[in-house]
């Protein structure tokens, strides 16, 4: 016995490197080789390491149809000190600028109009449906897809719709295709402002706050309290839980985009009207928009 524990052998260790890894307090392995350090933090990691922030919204801001709207040239900026606090944090298009003309341009709701006329027709755009009333001439053009991404109560009505060519709400809203032969979700009763605040919500998650406004303009709060009414019960009925919520307590809505798209990915309807195939490895094919 004595002769066996001469000849047994020390355990053999193999130390290996790892680059980069510095400031380790601990460190744990298995028998496969994989291993864990803990590490003690630094400010490299606290302070130099820099994580852009999300760009989802900006880019969704970049496809809207009404973004450069109530855009300031100098001589406005110069003037109105007292509105500062609508002015844009910097210069170009942005959603304070759009809220800042629609609530203080008398004649809104004609510029706007002009302005989306410029996408007609939708098919020489990037735009496929319209979002208007049956109370104003008003159309804004939405990309249908993002409002599917935003509502499941959507993406079923546009999958209807491929189908049957009409899909209707009863009191709320009809999709249809117009005298143009365009597709439009028109929205019974529904004021021109209650169509901006749903689009400028359906890319930017931000709305129009009219309602703040009633004391300050007194000829147009019935109007405003109103508007108010009618997007809560929009929202309501579309599932936009998020905004129903922010308009109904009068505060900002949570950003929810993300979560939204991320959701709709797996709702087979989302790509009901997809116009792009993408080929994947072993013959997949991913339809998308």
């Amino acid at each position: 016995h004595v002769k066996d524990g001469l000849s047994a052998k020390p355990k053999e260790y193999k130390f290996v490197r790892v680059p980069n890894l510095t400031r380790a307090v601990a460190v744990r392995s298995n028998a496969f080789g994989a291993f864990m350090a803990v590490r003690k933090d630094s400010d490299v990691t606290r302070e130099q390491i820099l994580v852009e922030p999300p760009s989802l919204w900006a880019n969704m801001f970049s496809l809207l149809s009404i973004r450069e709207y109530g855009e300031l040239d100098e001589s406005e900026r110069s003037e109105a000190p007292q509105l500062r606090f609508w002015r844009p944090a910097s210069k170009g298009p942005s959603s304070a600028q759009i809220k800042r003309a629609v609530i203080l341009h008398q004649d809104a709701e004609t510029d706007i109009l002009r302005l989306c006329r410029r996408f007609e027709p939708l098919a020489e755009s990037q735009y496929d449906a319209w979002i208007t009333s049956n109370v104003t001439e008003v159309r804004i053009p939405i990309h249908s897809f993002l409002f599917k991404a935003r509502s499941r109560v959507m993406r079923a009505a546009l999958a209807e719709f491929q189908e049957a060519y009409y899909f209707g709400i009863q009191d709320l809203m009809a999709i249809e295709y117009a005298i143009d032969g365009q597709i439009q979700i028109k929205f019974q009763g529904a004021d021109f402002l209650t169509l901006a605040n749903l689009v400028l919500y359906l890319y930017t998650d931000e709305i129009i706050d009219v309602w703040h406004f009633t004391s300050k303009a007194l000829q147009s709060a019935a109007r405003y309290r109103a508007v108010r009414t009618e997007l809560m019960k929009i929202a309501s009925h579309l599932e936009l839980r998020h905004l129903e919520k922010a308009v109904r307590l009068m505060i900002d809505p949570v950003k929810s985009l993300c979560q939204d798209m991320e959701a709709s990915i797996l709702d087979s309807d989302l790509f009901s009207d997809a116009d792009v195939v993408i080929e994947l490895s072993d013959g997949a094919e991913q339809p998308a928009h």
